[in-house]
Order: structure tokens, then sequence, then C-alpha cells
């Protein structure tokens, strides 16, 4: 399946993202997180510490966590992922599930990346494949 791009704000007030929550640690969606990192732009994401659950996926020489994203129905499902950066990410297996606190590193999800936004890797830890693997 191919990448597709965040699908922009309909109108210019839906620029505005609700705010996010307190804590320490927010849990987002993947479909969330990577809307919010391409189109926020008061940098809501840009001090914040976020826990993503997904699946690694190895695309050499770079490691994503992706989630599969229905819009409709199963079969127009389509990959949201991240780009992680820290170390060891090449001894984490392939369709292997994890719950990953990120970082967003501002400015990375823009057109040139297909904005798929970089996050830098705070910890990662395995986790069971969701009940429902997807996203809506």
């Amino acid at each position: 399946a191919s990448t597709r791009t965040p699908t922009p704000p309909t109108t210019t007030e839906a620029f505005g993202f609700a705010p996010l929550p307190a804590g320490d640690v927010i849990e987002q969606s993947m479909r969330d997180f990577v809307e919010r990192a391409a189109w926020d732009k008061s940098g809501s994401l840009d001090t914040r510490t976020v826990q993503l659950t997904g699946f690694v996926v190895h695309k050499d020489p770079d490691t994503f966590i992706a989630r599969m994203t229905i819009s409709c129905c199963a079969a127009d499902a389509y990959p949201v992922k991240v780009r992680l950066h820290g170390p060891g990410l090449d001894t984490l297996a392939s369709d292997s599930w994890v719950k990953a606190t990120v970082r967003l590193q501002p400015g990375t999800s823009t057109r040139e990346t297909q904005y798929v936004p970089t996050v830098d890797l705070v910890d990662i830890q395995p986790t069971a494949e969701p009940q429902d693997p997807y996203e809506y």
C-alpha cells in the first residue's frame, strides 16, 4: 500500500487543533499525530512527549512505526507512519507491535518527506497487537 499525504483541513478554522491534554507523556493515535505534525501551525507537538502504538517497518536505511488507517472499509486501508530516529533501530523486528515514546523533530513533516514526520525515540516497548489493529 502506498503512503497517503495527510488530508489538509477543509477550512481555515480547521487549522486550529484542540488543545493537547496535560501530562508528561500523552497518548495519541498515529493518524492524529501525523495530521497535527503536518498541519498544526501552532507547533503544539514541538515540546511534547507522545506515546504511539504501531508496528515496525524497515525500509533501508530508515525505520518507521506505522498503523493502517481505514476511511471506509478494509479495502481502502493505507499506512500512516512516522520515521524513527535513535540508536538500536536495526534490532527491532519487522512487523512487531510496539509502544514508542517519542518527541517530534519540528519541521520534518513537509511536502519533501511526503508529510511523514521524524521523531526522536525516547523509549520503545513491545506490546501485543491491538484487538482492532486499524485506526479510523
